[in-house]
């Protein structure tokens, strides 16, 4: 069977945000990635064609944000405790 017809192709893009701001999508996931590469945050981001400043506030800022986040998690689930009587005040 030989289509020339267009083809038809499911794609999609995630991107994590916390209250509304983005921390962690494609970009910066290439930029971790070249990070990780090139050693150099600098070098990185002169090979994905943005200024250092630019890299140097993605980080800055998937760092505060995932700093927020683990602040808010709490590692041990919280239910409420039953009251507990003391012996003494019986």
């Amino acid at each position: 069977m030989n289509d020339s017809g267009p083809r038809l192709q499911a794609r999609s893009k995630i991107r994590l945000e916390i209250d509304g701001e983005p921390v962690f999508g494609q970009g910066r996931e290439e930029l971790l990635r070249l990070i990780q590469k090139e050693t150099l945050i600098n070098a990185a981001a002169k090979a994905m064609g943005i200024p250092y400043r630019k890299a140097w506030t993605y980080i800055d800022a998937m760092e505060i944000l995932q700093r927020r986040a683990r602040r808010r998690v709490s590692p041990v689930p919280v239910f409420p405790l039953p009251a507990v009587e003391s012996k003494a005040a019986a």
